[in-house]
């Protein structure tokens, strides 16, 4: 990213953000609003308080790349209850599966509103909407007070079509001089991407637009913006 920020491959930042991998030991119901991982009970490298509300990230099996958040844990069968509607598919034994250190986009998108807190030097942000033909600001940050920007972008249109995602980077907040990276980055539909910017800008404004015109796509955003 021209020596700004860089956008690291998916693999990279899923590795980074995993708090815990496994793979289930037994079938979850069959609505895939559960998954059953044994390990998980009683296991010392990840609390109960540390699977809720967190991204859990399905590797293997029928809803492979699909991911949602933990509404639930119940330690005595290791089981995990799913926001929503669940997983596409039944998450069935022997499926791998990652649990992410980040908030779910379906329980920030519920919450709506994004949370600040001084104290901590973060702040959570989530976005939905619908592509236009044209790049269109989709979620704006006011980055003076942060200096590394994680921020996850996914094409939930369900309906085939795909959509093109940029980033806008300017050095002063509400001034036109800018840097875009990166641009025209494709994503397919039920696809996501992720991008790390780790230098401090005054606004950082992602843009999405449909890729093909009038195929438009619907999209959510999710940022953690970190002051460290």
């Amino acid at each position: 990213m021209n020596g700004k920020g860089h956008a690291l491959s998916r693999d990279e930042l899923i590795r980074v953000l995993t708090a815990y991998s496994g793979v289930t030991t037994e079938n979850g119901e069959a609505d895939g609003t559960t998954l059953v991982d044994i390990n998980l009970k009683n296991n010392p490298s990840i609390s109960e308080h540390a699977i809720k509300e967190k991204t859990i990230l399905i590797m293997s099996g029928d809803a492979i790349m699909e991911d949602k958040g933990a509404a639930s844990f119940v330690n005595a069968t290791g089981t995990i209850t799913l926001q929503g509607t669940g997983f596409s598919a039944q998450i069935k034994a022997g499926t791998t599966f990652r649990i992410l250190n980040i908030s779910s986009v379906e329980i920030d998108v519920a919450r709506i509103e994004a949370k600040v807190d001084g104290s901590i030097g973060y702040a959570e942000l989530s976005a939905t909407g619908t592509t236009t033909n044209d790049y269109a600001d989709a979620l704006d940050i006011d980055a003076r007070l942060y200096n590394e920007f994680t921020i996850k972008i996914k094409n939930t249109d369900g309906a085939g079509d795909s959509l093109d995602y940029r980033v806008l980077l300017r050095p002063e907040h509400g001034v036109a001089e800018q840097m875009i990276q990166p641009e025209d980055i494709a994503i397919a539909d039920g696809d996501y991407d992720f991008i790390n910017i780790d230098h401090k800008w005054g606004q950082v404004i992602v843009q999405v637009k449909a890729t093909l015109a009038d195929n438009q796509a619907t999209y959510s955003i999710y940022a953690i913006c970190n002051k460290q």
